[in-house]
């Protein structure tokens, strides 16, 4: 395609396949979901075409009605939506004091986020919060300050197309899973973009505000009470736990940087 650079038009297709294989999941007879989305989990055929992989955590949707089984923590820490790592915390149903209830977690909304941070990771060759090197600090990055990961400067000028690519990346990244786009809105969005790739070079970091509207919302005292109170009881655990249970419950207790 003329004007389109060779490393947009390849790093493009693949988001585009992985797109597609999340759609198709999402669109089975009953819906299935993947649960850990993440380079690793993207194998390359030879003809170089991207399938998702790894299915050892997918879920069909029908049989999550039973009840919420699944581990409160399964899947990869730095990839994982804010209130899937809160998942097996317990809500109130009464402001007062009442019966405590399972939340219903939304794990559509936890394939977008995680979605978000692939993309992220394809264009960085690094997994998202690289820099945190242990599991409490990301938990609380996300949830209690609702960081996400910086987009980069590029190594060449932004297209028009990647700013627009980089938009999409914060939809999934939003903190609450009801305002997050599903997965056909994704790639509806992405197709739409085929068309004008290659167009309107743009130097630095795509849209700083994007960034600041993401990670710097407001939030409340009582929501920043309710994080704390779990961090502070996930930490405990954490610390108390042995190496051997840690490696078996996150897969290691300490992240490594790229």
């Amino acid at each position: 395609m003329f004007g389109v650079p060779q490393e947009e038009r390849d790093v493009f297709y693949k988001i585009n396949e992985i797109v597609a294989g999340i759609d198709y999941l999402h669109h089975l007879d009953p819906p299935v979901t993947h649960n850990d989305i993440k380079g690793a989990n993207v194998l390359v055929t030879d003809a170089l075409t991207c399938c998702l992989a790894d299915f050892g955590l997918s879920l069909i949707l029908e049989s999550q009605r039973l009840g919420n089984k699944s581990p409160t923590l399964a899947g990869s820490i730095c990839w994982m939506a804010p209130e899937l790592m809160t998942a097996g915390e317990l809500e109130s149903s009464d402001p007062n004091g009442g019966q405590a209830v399972k939340r219903e977690i939304d794990r559509k909304a936890g394939d977008i986020f995680a979605l978000g941070c692939t993309i992220y990771e394809i264009y960085t060759g690094k997994p998202p919060h690289y820099h945190l090197n242990h599991i409490a600090n990301v938990v609380c990055a996300v949830v209690i300050e609702r960081k996400r990961p910086e987009v980069p400067p590029p190594e060449r000028e932004w297209t028009e197309t990647e700013i627009d690519m980089w938009w999409v990346v914060g939809q999934c990244w939003q903190h609450e899973p009801t305002t997050r786009p599903n997965i056909r809105l994704v790639k509806s969005y992405l197709e739409g973009l085929s068309a004008n790739r290659g167009k309107k070079p743009h130097s630095g970091s795509p849209s700083p505000s994007m960034n600041e509207d993401i990670s710097q919302e407001i939030v409340s005292a009582a929501e920043m009470a309710k994080a704390q109170r779990f961090l502070g009881e996930k930490v405990r655990r954490i610390i108390k736990d042995d190496k051997d249970v840690l490696e078996k419950r996150y897969g290691g207790a300490r992240l490594e940087a790229a």
